[in-house]
């Protein structure tokens, strides 16, 4: 029984340090050339302002004449922030600067082992015997399509090595992946957006887990932080809402259209709109 598992603790554990390691290191170099990231070096500290406020002044917005507006402080909240503690923690240094991204992108990876975790553990523990001889014809088709036979949930079946596979290729993909490389040793936008849409993933995984996606707080939640992934990550995550209704609708369509409507109804919620105007306005005006 245990010679056909995998020790997943232990390969997350080296996948993670692999990835925070390559990040790390010569982290202070210059960034390559546009030509091959697509990145100029300047953008860092326009994207960082306010970070590099809250590190040198103490506030967010730093006028330095008052009636002139302080510029990059309606960029991206969550990476300013975060910014800010690796400020705080390793000095006006790039190591300063850049090792929120590392941190982020150590996050994402953690995140997405949790989410591709959860959806093996349900696969391997969902019954697969009937009971009291009725016929399960769900889990038997699954049973089948994994090349298992009905009624083999007890014992080690076939499908657990590849599906242990299948979930460390993916995972391990992103050490290599090179845009996801970049992302994470640069000091800008993309890698953070990336992080806000993982926290939604994992949060929805866990309330699956829980059986809470037919609650209407889950749907509430959940509208309350695609605005957020708009409001206080990047304006560009607007595209978070449409998958989001989606989401909805995919849960709850085989309960009615008026089900499907009253969840919609908190998505996302009516008194965020106000916040969302006052924050456009702040970027274009």
């Amino acid at each position: 029984m245990k010679g056909c598992r995998i020790k997943k603790g232990g390969v997350f554990l080296l996948m993670l340090a692999v990835l925070v390691i390559s990040r790390s290191l010569f982290l202070d170099s210059d960034i390559p050339l546009p030509a091959v990231t697509e990145y100029c070096a300047i953008d860092e500290m326009y994207y960082n302002h306010a970070a590099f406020n809250l590190y040198h002044y103490g506030e967010y917005a730093h006028r330095v004449v008052p009636y002139v507006n302080d510029v990059g402080v309606n960029n991206n909240i969550l990476e300013n922030l975060l910014t800010f503690f690796t400020l705080a923690t390793w000095g006006n240094t790039y190591y300063g600067l850049r090792m929120a991204s590392v941190a982020a992108s150590a996050l994402i990876f953690a995140m997405l082992w949790y989410v591709l975790a959860g959806g093996r553990k349900k696969r391997e523990t969902m019954p697969s015997q009937p009971e009291h001889g009725e016929t399960v014809g769900g889990d038997a088709a699954l049973a089948a399509a994994a090349g298992e036979e009905p009624g083999t949930a007890s014992r080690c079946p076939r499908s657990r090595l590849p599906l242990s596979l299948w979930m460390l290729m993916l995972i391990g993909y992103l050490l290599v992946d090179f845009p996801f490389l970049v992302a994470g040793r640069v000091a800008e936008p993309t890698i953070f957006r990336i992080l806000a849409l993982a926290v939604l993933l994992c949060l929805l995984a866990a309330a699956e887990r829980r059986g809470r996606l037919g609650s209407p707080c889950t749907s509430f939640f959940l509208g309350l932080l695609s605005l957020g992934c708009v409001l206080f990550v990047y304006l560009y995550n607007a595209f978070v809402f449409a998958a989001a209704a989606a989401s909805v609708v995919a849960w709850h369509w085989r309960k009615g259209g008026r089900v499907v409507l009253r969840h919609l109804a908190f998505l996302p919620p009516e008194p965020a709109w106000p916040f969302l105007a006052m924050r456009l306005s702040c970027l274009w005006f």
